[in-house]
């Protein structure tokens, strides 16, 4: 009798413990009830600092200390920001106004005047050359001179076609192989053939390429020079596939390097890939810069930022954001004299100013100078308290 007696009390306890946890997620929500729940926040109305300024984060100042402190406010607004994307690149030369310079004859290199990143101007002597072909071109064409010149007093129309064309083409020669007109003009006045051909520059720049040796004998279209004009450059960037749809020609774009940390380049895009890198998943953009300054090189690395269109961000400058282990807080006004620490999360910056994505509403007043006071404040009240923190 005895036995069956225990046997009951055991079962009956055991009933209520069963009962009491199957109704213990009904006790939560009623307590949620009781004490009211933030579903913004997702957290105690009770504990929700953001709701209820009064609770852990509170730091309260004078205004004598704020003024000793030097404190200040900003209200929060939407701003309106150019979105950028950024990106790497390269400098290269302006493919357009970079040259071989060839051999139009065979010859011997007699003298040279222009070496490996030597400046020259157009029309300046690179270098002389005597050549067989060359003191063989100019003699037709002052045979060919001699010849027009007879002809035109035979008064036959017909020979005179034929000789003109002989002279055109005995000219036209000259051109080819690389002489000026002002020294064909000399050659016509004076009728003597000079011995050494001389190598012009075609344009302005900086030879970045020389393979010329006096005393070497070169053949027909033998590479001289490289001549590049560095007024003008290209860089080629990678743009992110994501990014593409966003990237024109004639965007403006701000281009930066670690050599010049504090000055801003500008150029402009002039031509978009359309082959995408398997491997990168980028496109190649090019852009033109101005370079009169000289300061930017070929095969240098550059960082460029893309102006896009502007959008309308909600956001604070970024010197009223602190660290706090791992996250991003702010100090936000409360009446005069009351500041409360507000975690926050953070999107594109600029320069000046962060987008925030939570934790701030616009109109709020948040702290730009003397947050880093605040903080102290509030770490020194919770080592007050016994915080281990």
């Amino acid at each position: 009798m005895k036995k069956i007696l225990v046997n009951f009390v055991v079962f009956s306890l055991l009933g209520i413990l069963v009962s009491c946890s199957g109704n213990a997620k009904s006790t939560k929500e009623v307590s949620k009830e009781k004490e009211g729940w933030c579903s913004e926040h997702n957290m105690s109305e009770k504990k929700c600092n953001i709701c209820n300024p009064s609770l852990d984060g509170k730091v309260i100042i004078s205004p004598e200390s704020q003024l000793l402190a030097e404190i200040k406010t900003e209200k929060i607004t939407f701003q309106s920001v150019k979105n950028k994307i950024s990106a790497t690149g390269k400098v290269t030369y302006n493919e357009k106004k970079l040259l071989n310079i060839v051999s139009r004859v065979s010859g011997r290199i007699e003298e040279v005047f222009a070496f490996m990143q030597s400046k020259v101007t157009v029309a300046e002597p690179l270098l002389s050359l005597y050549s067989p072909e060359y003191l063989t071109t100019q003699a037709e064409y002052l045979q060919a001179e001699e010849r027009l010149k007879r002809v035109k007093q035979l008064n036959n129309p017909e020979e005179e076609t034929t000789a003109k064309g002989i002279y055109e083409s005995a000219r036209q020669k000259l051109k080819i192989i690389g002489i000026l007109e002002k020294e064909i003009a000399v050659l016509e006045e004076t009728h003597i053939i000079k011995p050494y051909l001389t190598v012009h520059a075609p344009f302005s720049g900086t030879i970045v390429e020389s393979n010329v040796l006096q005393g070497n004998f070169i053949q027909l279209e033998t590479n001289l020079y490289k001549l590049a004009d560095l007024s003008t450059l290209w860089i080629i960037a990678d743009i992110y596939e994501r990014d593409i749809s966003k990237v024109e020609n004639k965007q403006k774009v701000e281009i930066t390097t670690n050599i010049y940390p504090n000055e801003i380049f500008i150029g402009q895009i002039t031509a978009t890939g359309d082959v995408l890198d398997e491997k990168t998943r980028t496109f190649k953009i090019k852009i033109d810069i101005n370079n009169v300054s000289g300061k930017l090189k070929p095969e240098m690395f550059v960082n460029i930022s893309i102006l896009t269109n502007e959008e309308s961000i909600l956001a604070i400058p970024k010197k009223a954001v602190l660290t706090d282990g791992e996250n991003k807080i702010v100090f936000v006004s409360f009446g005069k004299n009351v500041f409360v620490k507000r975690e926050i999360k953070l999107g594109r910056e600029t320069d000046e100013i962060v987008e925030i994505f939570s934790g701030l509403k616009t109109g709020e007043n948040v702290v730009t100078e003397g947050n880093f006071l605040l903080k102290s404040e509030l770490l020194k009240s919770k080592m007050g308290a016994g915080c281990a923190e």
